[in-house]
């Protein structure tokens, strides 16, 4: 990464958290999140003042940004058991994915000028929606309608255990808490959905290591 000055972090699971304090420590960015979040970037070293703790509701003024901590649903998942509630008071590195553990989850609304976006699924409007395309139930119309945002970014869809030198490849996708099926993410489906029930609405679907402007 060539340059960062904050860092937001929506919840501490490991598939978040795990590579920020070597973003930190690359970059000198200060890493907002919740109370677990704070302590599991001090367990891997980062310094206090790197460290900034931010709740739903809190308001932060970062540069030329205005970010707002909104409340965030995180889904289901077989593991909640293991990695959610709250992180021993003596972590120390080196930590294990049980110890990336979620206390709370975020949506941010992030403002500059009179351009608003939105990472997560809280229904407040915003121009730029950024958001997991995992659930094509009947949940994303509505919400989308509600936030009005004329740009839909998918995110969290891609297979991270993947080097990033290997072509981006979906999620498997568990559609239900009993899943009946599995079956892998798919984008053309979401663009449909999304652009057909929420015109004039359009879905960018990222590619690995490219600029897009919106």
């Amino acid at each position: 990464m060539r340059a960062c000055d904050f860092i937001l972090v929506t919840h501490s699971h490991w598939d978040h958290l795990m590579d920020v304090a070597e973003v930190v420590s690359n970059t000198g960015a200060v890493a907002c999140g919740s109370a677990n979040t704070c302590k599991i970037l001090a367990a891997t070293g980062v310094p206090p003042n790197h460290i900034r703790l931010i709740e739903v509701g809190s308001q932060e003024r970062l540069l030329d940004f205005n970010v707002q901590v909104l409340p965030g649903r995180h889904i289901r998942t077989p593991l909640d058991g293991l990695i959610n509630g709250a992180v021993h008071d003596n972590l120390s590195a080196p930590l294990r994915l049980s110890d990336y553990k979620m206390d709370s989850c975020f949506s941010l609304l992030v403002s500059c000028g009179k351009t608003r976006i939105l990472f997560g699924n809280y229904p407040v409007r915003a121009d730029i929606l950024f958001i997991n395309p995992n659930d094509l139930s009947g949940f994303y119309l509505p919400f989308i309608r509600a936030v009005q945002a004329s740009v839909v970014v998918p995110i969290h869809w891609d297979n991270f255990f993947l080097p990033l030198n290997r072509p981006i490849r979906p999620m498997l996708n568990f559609p239900a808490w009993f899943y009946p099926y599995i079956r892998r993410n798919t984008l053309g489906d979401f663009k449909r959905v999304v652009e057909t029930g929420c015109a004039p609405t359009r879905v960018i679907i990222p590619t690995l290591f490219d600029e897009f402007t919106i």
